[in-house]
């Protein structure tokens, strides 16, 4: 969540981001908002908005400015993205805790096969529940989220690096180098493992991964 927010400094994005609508027939846009990310998680897009709504019992797509401006929505969205899967993803938190595992054949595409990160599990604590067979990202730091055999062959090995494709993989991941992004999540991972006197685990990037449902 640092790396997304500029250390807690923003709780817009920054920039002149797009309104991030797209077509959908369960979660349509309202007239005249915009979804860009908002939060601790800086949710993005109408689906997320809406499906994270419908989890807290909140109109997030007539009211998306409350992930901004109200502290208690702010935080439920964020524990919602961290806790939900979200096809084909699973979330954060089934990896973290290892509950996810990867399939083959993101394993044969990874530099490095080992399942690790769970000594993270508690930093990680809220599941999400919602995204099968995707995770949330406590789930994959703490081991809950297993991988299935396509899941290995496509690189998804259970780490950090996992948690970045969920959150911004599009942007960051399975380009086979470390996008600038993906090291500053990095960094600020390693520094806070650092400060409680944790491990990192391994498989801490996604360079080498295939995007979760391609």
């Amino acid at each position: 969540m640092v790396r997304t927010h500029g250390g807690y400094c923003f709780h817009r994005e920054q920039g002149s981001p797009p309104d991030y609508c797209v077509p959908s027939a369960k979660w349509p846009c309202a007239s005249g908002e915009k979804y860009y990310g908002q939060g601790p998680m800086q949710i993005s897009y109408n689906y997320n908005y809406g499906a994270a709504g419908e989890a807290i019992g909140v109109d997030l797509l007539s009211h998306p400015d409350l992930v901004a401006t109200d502290p208690v929505i702010s935080f439920q969205t964020a524990i919602w993205f961290w806790m939900t899967p979200q096809s084909p993803k699973p979330s954060p938190h089934d990896v973290m805790v290892g509950r996810w595992q990867p399939e083959n054949r993101d394993r044969y595409l990874a530099l490095d096969v080992t399942i690790s990160l769970k000594k993270a599990s508690w930093l990680r604590m809220t599941p999400q529940s919602s995204r099968p067979p995707s995770s949330s990202s406590d789930d994959i730091i703490i081991g809950r989220w297993q991988p299935a055999d396509r899941d290995v062959e496509a690189g998804e090995i259970a780490g950090y690096g996992v948690i970045t494709e969920i959150i911004d993989g599009g942007v960051e991941c399975g380009k086979g180098i470390v996008e600038p992004g993906s090291r500053d999540r990095i960094g600020y991972y390693k520094r806070y493992c650092d400060i409680l006197g944790v491990s990192y685990g391994d498989n801490l990037d996604c360079n080498n991964q295939t995007l979760f449902g391609r």
